[in-house]
């Protein structure tokens, strides 16, 4: 996995923004790193679940059917 590749906290505050009920809602920008970095955490550990679990398979790709199969333990483990 390419671990230079980082999701943009512009994207992280659109997607918080998306789902705020409140039209004031702000959040500072500490928060947003914060919020980015469990993101990225995340991600990457779903990816790497799911690449464990294409290579016991025999597969040289994740699928869709791999990061279905982490789905769930995922988010009780987060």
């Amino acid at each position: 996995m390419n671990d230079d590749a980082n999701l943009d906290p512009n994207n992280i505050k659109l997607l918080l923004q998306k789902h705020w009920r409140e039209g004031s809602t702000r959040i500072s920008k500490e928060a947003l790193i914060v919020a980015t970095d469990y993101v990225q955490i995340f991600v990457q550990e779903c990816l790497r679940r799911a690449h464990e679990i294409a290579s016991v398979e025999g597969s040289q790709r994740i699928e869709t059917a791999h990061l279905e199969k982490v789905a769930i333990q995922m988010l009780l483990d987060f």
